[in-house]
């Protein structure tokens, strides 16, 4: 799909408005980090076991708080925890699926580019083009059969 082919005039006005919504997102995210850094913490005081193999092969996992079936092998996500000067440990966040994309810093560069994530797999997501070292084939080509 071509973008339309404007002057340069018309394409920096469509940029500095573009910039105006840009400036009102980080402001945005912002707030919202800090609202993230000042949510409640929880104290662990048992065991913290992470789901892993055995676990998956259930075919069920504590995911996004809840329990829910396995639908893909590798189930994205990350927890934060703190630790303080007594060694108490404090889980103090989670978040699963797009929540990680923050952290993901070539989505940021691909955002900017025309093209985009050029996410059109099955998954619409990274699953559908990066692959783990020994899942490409000759050439380097994704190994179809391995997904």
């Amino acid at each position: 799909m071509q973008n339309p082919i404007v002057s340069r005039d018309d394409w920096l006005a469509a940029r500095k408005q573009l910039l105006v919504k840009e400036k009102e997102f980080t402001q945005l995210r912002d707030r919202l980090s800090a609202e993230r850094r000042a949510l409640p913490w929880f104290k662990v005081e048992k065991p913290y076991v992470f789901d892993g193999p055995d676990e998956i092969a259930t075919g069920e996992v504590y995911y996004n708080y809840e329990m829910r079936k396995v639908w893909i092998e590798e189930m994205s996500g990350r927890s934060v925890f703190y630790k303080d000067a007594n060694g108490q440990v404090f889980h103090t966040y989670s978040s699963y699926g797009r929540g990680g994309e923050e952290l993901l810093r070539a989505y940021r560069l691909l955002d900017l580019v025309p093209m985009g994530r050029n996410e059109t797999g099955p998954n619409r997501n990274l699953t559908d083009w990066v692959r783990h070292h020994d899942r490409y084939g000759v050439s380097n080509f994704v190994v179809t059969s391995a997904l």
